[in-house]
């Protein structure tokens, strides 16, 4: 399968670990990274690894002029939500695959999705994943950008045309337009309204938990393997926790979930693996020891999960 995302230097152990980990369990995976920043292309090649391809930042300003001139208008959040469906575009159209996933580079995978994906895809055009939203219905879409499968056909490709033209004119997450924008996400609403188009909403448990949901969910470990309410986990999308590339620690939210510690150490020891096979490291800065706001989130909050430590 062929997989897409994007991050820059400040992603990178987040990116790299969405590829670690769904290389892992899904060994024929190739990847296309689209780095972000000049730091992130030179690290990405110098790991010379077969199954990633880095597409320079550049390529998709040379062929798409609007991205350049957008990126001076919009903060970096929302241009980076201006690339998603120019990337697809780009790989679909000029890199003759028959297919790619999109996932964000923060999402963690815990089990093998292939299978999944072949079986979900084998009669569609276009795969999305839902929200499964928690009792206060926060929504942000209905759908999450997070996990996309398109197939390269002419169908496919008008709708991203559809998504790029739409994501040019706005990818702001300013909450006063909550209820038609967010992002380059509440657009996939309409994919199901295409009736020319083979859409699917991927509703599988356990599969793209995030901070919309997880405070409701129960995690344990079987085995030596994280569970999901006593059942198999997919994938975490971890856009609850902020990483601290230059010091090597990541806070994650604070949630009421009673389990919260037994996801967090999982994902600590997956990121040190991480970090160690891709040779990324930190500066040990015994200072922050004697910081307030790194004590208090660390040994008050429980929320603070050093990788030196």
């Amino acid at each position: 399968m062929n997989y897409c995302t994007y991050f820059d230097k400040n992603f990178i152990v987040q990116g790299l670990t969405c590829v670690h980990t769904l290389k892992k369990y899904n060994r024929n995976s190739f990847f296309y990274i689209l780095a972000l920043d000049v730091e992130t292309k030179l690290k990405l090649e110098s790991l010379n690894l077969p199954f990633i391809k880095v597409i320079n930042l550049n390529l998709l300003f040379k062929k798409f002029p609007i991205l350049k001139q957008e990126k001076k208008k919009r903060n970096l959040n929302e241009f980076f939500f201006l690339l998603t469906p120019f990337l697809v575009y780009f790989l679909l159209k000029h890199q003759k695959i028959d297919h790619i996933t999109y996932v964000d580079a923060d999402l963690i995978f815990f089990s093998e999705i292939n299978k999944i994906e072949k079986k979900l895809f084998k009669k569609k055009d276009i795969l999305a994943s839902y929200h499964d939203f928690n009792k206060n219905k926060i929504t942000t879409g209905k759908y999450n950008v997070g996990f996309l499968v398109f197939r390269n056909n002419n169908k496919v490709m008008s709708q991203l045309i559809i998504w790029m033209k739409q994501c040019v004119i706005s990818t702001t997450i300013d909450g006063s337009y909550s209820d038609v924008i967010c992002g380059d996400q509440k657009y996939l609403e309409n994919w199901e309204k295409n009736k020319k188009l083979r859409f699917f909403g991927i509703k599988i448990k356990n599969f793209n938990i995030g901070a919309w949901n997880i405070v409701e969910k129960k995690f344990s470990k079987k085995g030596g393997v994280l569970m999901c309410n006593n059942s198999k986990l997919y994938c975490i999308h971890a856009n609850f926790l902020r990483f601290n590339l230059k010091h090597g620690f990541f806070v994650s939210s604070r949630s009421n979930n009673s389990s919260r510690k037994i996801y967090n150490q999982e994902i600590k020891k997956i990121f040190i693996e991480v970090c160690r096979v891709y040779k990324i490291k930190f500066i040990y800065d015994y200072k922050k020891f004697f910081k307030i706001d790194y004590l208090i989130q660390r040994f008050l909050f429980k929320n603070l999960f050093d990788l030196n430590q």
